[in-house]
Formats: C-alpha cells, sequence, structure tokens
C-alpha cells in the first residue's frame, strides 16, 4: 500500500507543477505580450475559471494528502518528510496565500496597471510552486532509488 501512496503522490505532484510549469514558462509569457492588457486579463480570468474542475482539484487536494500519507507510512524517513514539508508549504499554500489572492485581485479590480504587477507577481509564485513541487518527486524518487 505505502508504494501505491508513494507512486500516486509522485504522479499526482508531478503533473500538477508540471502545469504550474507551463503556466510559468508559456501561458504567461504569452499573455504578458498582448498588447491590450484587457484581453489578457479576460483570458487569465477564463482560465482561472476553467480550471477550477474535478480533476485539478483531484489533484491539488490529492498531492498533499498523499503527501501526508506517505510520510506517515514512511516516519523514519528524512527525505519523506522534508518532499512533504516542500510540497505543503512550497506548492500547496504558496498557491493558497499566493497565487488565489492575485487570481482574486485580477477578477475583481484588473486594469492595465495592475496587470503588469499581477504578472510578475503571480508568475514568480508560480514558478516557486512548480518549483518545490518538482523538488518534492525529485527527493522522493532519490529516496526510491538509493
Amino acid at each position: 500500500m505505502s508504494n501505491i501512496i508513494i507512486i500516486m503522490f509522485i504522479l499526482f505532484n508531478t503533473t500538477i507543477s508540471g502545469l504550474y510549469f507551463t503556466f510559468s514558462n508559456t501561458i504567461l509569457p504569452v499573455l504578458k505580450q498582448e498588447e491590450d492588457a484587457r484581453i489578457a486579463i479576460r483570458i487569465m480570468n477564463r482560465i482561472n475559471s476553467v480550471i477550477q474542475n474535478r480533476l485539478f482539484f483531484l489533484l491539488f487536494f490529492g498531492s498533499p494528502l498523499l503527501a501526508v500519507a506517505m510520510v506517515l507510512m514512511n516516519m523514519g524517513s528524512i527525505l519523506f518528510w522534508l518532499a512533504t514539508l516542500l510540497h505543503i508549504i512550497g506548492s500547496f499554500l504558496v498557491t493558497i496565500v499566493k497565487n488565489v489572492p492575485w487570481n482574486n485581485r485580477l477578477m475583481n479590480e484588473a486594469n492595465e496597471t495592475s496587470w503588469q504587477e499581477y504578472v510578475s507577481e503571480w508568475t514568480r509564485w508560480n514558478t516557486i510552486r512548480a518549483i518545490m513541487g518538482l523538488l518534492a518527486s525529485i527527493i522522493i524518487l532519490l529516496e526510491l532509488l538509493y
């Protein structure tokens, strides 16, 4: 059972971290290049609405639950603890504390000036959550391999 949970964590966490990477690497740079900020704001708001679906929530909430289950089944491993903390603090909580409030601001207070600030700050925090999530998966893989 422990191996199934570990594999599921790696799959869920890496998938959602890859999604975050895609936003920082591709989607936000494209939207930032849009000459009319109102169009970019409208597109990002639509993306933020559409992404809130069952599959995203399964990955988003499932990853930290799997991380906790994984560490409880492997209490003696410092690397499992480290990966769990990286994921929960660096990916899950960053989303709740930083990215979601920025999304809410974009939905309610967006203008051309706030768009530039949004792109900069949201992408910064999004990149952090992508890196922390991917580091968590790498640490678990290293623990399994060595």
